[in-house]
C-alpha cells in the first residue's frame, strides 16, 4: 500500500513529461501555431495582431534557470445587442529562455501593428542583423583553427 501513492506520482511523472516533448509552439511574422497533445493531438492558431499583452511567469526553479510560463492575453469582443469584451488567455508552460522568447514575441506583435513599409524595413533590419550573427559565429570558429 506504501508504494502506490508513488506509482501515481510517477506516472503523472511519465505523462507531464510525454506532454512536455509532444508539445510544439513555431513562431512566424504573423502568427503562432501551438500544438501538443500525448493521445489527442491539437492545434491552435494566434494571429499575432490580436495580442494585446505577454506575460511571464517564474517558479523558484525558473528564476535561476530562465524557464517559466507565458501567457499571451487576447482581448475578444462579442457583439450583439451590447458590444462585450473577453480577455482570452493562451498559457504556454515551460518556456525555455523565457525572458529571450518573450521580447521576440513582444516584438513580432509590436511589429504587426505597424503600418506595412515600417514593418518590411524593420524585418529587413532584423534579417541583416541576423545574417551578421551568423557570419560573425562563423568566423569565430574559423580562426580557432588556424595557428
Amino acid at each position: 500500500m506504501a508504494g502506490a501513492p508513488l506509482d501515481v506520482a510517477f506516472l503523472r511523472l511519465v505523462f507531464w513529461e510525454l506532454d512536455r516533448i509532444n508539445r510544439v509552439h513555431y513562431l512566424t511574422t504573423e502568427r503562432l501555431v501551438l500544438r501538443g497533445g500525448v493521445g489527442n493531438r491539437r492545434e491552435r492558431t494566434v494571429q499575432l495582431r490580436r495580442i494585446q499583452e505577454v506575460r511571464s511567469e517564474y517558479g523558484f526553479l525558473g528564476q535561476g534557470l530562465d524557464y517559466g510560463t507565458l501567457t499571451l492575453v487576447m482581448n475578444r469582443i462579442v457583439r450583439g445587442k451590447e458590444a462585450q469584451v473577453f480577455e482570452e488567455r493562451e498559457v504556454l508552460p515551460g518556456i525555455g529562455r523565457l525572458t529571450e522568447v518573450k521580447h521576440h514575441v513582444e516584438q513580432l506583435v509590436e511589429e504587426t501593428k505597424m503600418p506595412q513599409k515600417d514593418r518590411r524595413r524593420r524585418v529587413d533590419e532584423r534579417r541583416v542583423k541576423e545574417s551578421m550573427r551568423v557570419l560573425a559565429r562563423w568566423m569565430r570558429r574559423g580562426q580557432r583553427g588556424r595557428p
